[in-house]
């Protein structure tokens, strides 16, 4: 009999604590049971030096243990649960950890960036199948970015730096909205940042097939499809033309705007900051939006391990039995 489990993966983030449930059987295609999302805003009450917040660290404790329970009343086997980076790189993050622990009987563990990457790019080529040789996928998260490029089902190059959009937002766009000064820094961190990660990508093959798998990017799509342009891309000039008003709105204006959520709306000039430097550095005309990213990838991860022991072990230390 092939064997057979139901994954709950809970990946907790500066927006929500979310849930994504599936079964995994063995030789068989990945099975999604539903989700559940439960708001955490994290990062938000922070000090300069990224210190979780009392109330932030209860918030995120409430959010994990509905979860969790709701992954139990769905007879899920494991759980797999991992923080980001506003948790792992918060000064008091085992303090963090320790708490929510002793609220919900989960202990969250934490990716490093390539792994992050890794998996995140597992995930899109997945749902991209073989129709891309060269797969190029882009993840723009709270605290850092991910970039994974390759041929294969595993990338040649996974790579992950700290351009967040709302780390970004906080250390240099503290104005609201941005004063023009605040906008030009940012750029030229961000356009140095990103030109030496092309060198390091050496992309002299080409791209195939370029995709993101982040919220953040699939907010700024909704917001720059007109209805003589195809759903699901971001493409570069438009979001060109979007990005100055952008920059001059307050948070409340953006938050009105197609697409973009309140949530993010304070962060997603930083956001498109970054979307645009990669897409004129890199030379993409448009990242295609993937509804694949991290938490599917944990699970394809997971599903491989019934048969190929000889895998990394990229999210075993994430495991809880439930």
């Amino acid at each position: 009999m092939a064997r057979r489990i139901r994954l709950g993966v809970l990946d907790v983030g500066s927006t929500t604590a979310h849930l994504a449930m599936f079964e995994l059987t063995a030789g068989e295609r990945l099975r999604p049971l539903g989700s559940l999302k439960r708001p955490t805003r994290l990062g938000q009450d922070a000090p300069g030096d990224r210190r979780l917040g009392a109330a932030e660290i209860e918030r995120a404790a409430v959010a994990v243990g509905e979860c969790v329970d709701h992954a139990r009343r769905q007879r899920m086997d494991e759980l797999a649960a991992f923080a980001t980076s506003v948790v792992r790189d918060a000064p008091n993050a085992g303090k963090a950890v320790r708490r929510i622990a002793a609220a919900t009987g989960v202990e969250l563990g934490f990716l490093d960036g390539r792994a992050d990457a890794e998996l995140t790019f597992l995930a899109a080529r997945a749902w991209c199948g073989r129709s891309a040789d060269r797969l190029l996928v882009a993840d723009i998260g709270g605290g850092t970015i991910e970039i994974a490029y390759g041929a294969g089902a595993v990338p040649d190059i996974a790579v992950s730096l700290p351009l967040g959009a709302r780390r970004l937002t906080a250390e240099h766009l503290p104005a609201d909205p941005p004063r023009p000064r605040q906008v030009k820094a940012l750029r030229r961190l961000v356009d140095a940042a990103v030109t030496g990660l092309a060198d390091d990508l050496e992309l002299d093959g080409g791209v195939d097939r370029a995709v993101a798998a982040s919220r953040t990017l699939a907010q700024l799509a909704a917001l720059t499809t007109g209805p003589d342009r195809r759903p699901g891309l971001l493409e570069h000039r438009p979001l060109i033309e979007h990005l100055g008003p952008l920059t001059v709105m307050a948070a409340d204006q953006r938050a009105r705007l197609p697409g973009i959520t309140r949530p993010r709306a304070r962060q997603i000039v930083a956001g498109a900051i970054v979307a645009d430097s990669l897409l004129g550095t890199l030379d993409l005309p448009a990242l295609e939006i993937c509804p694949w990213a991290l938490r599917e990838g944990a699970a394809l991860h997971r599903l491989a391990a019934f048969t190929d022991r000889t895998r990394p072990r990229l999210i075993e230390h994430l495991l809880h039995p439930l």
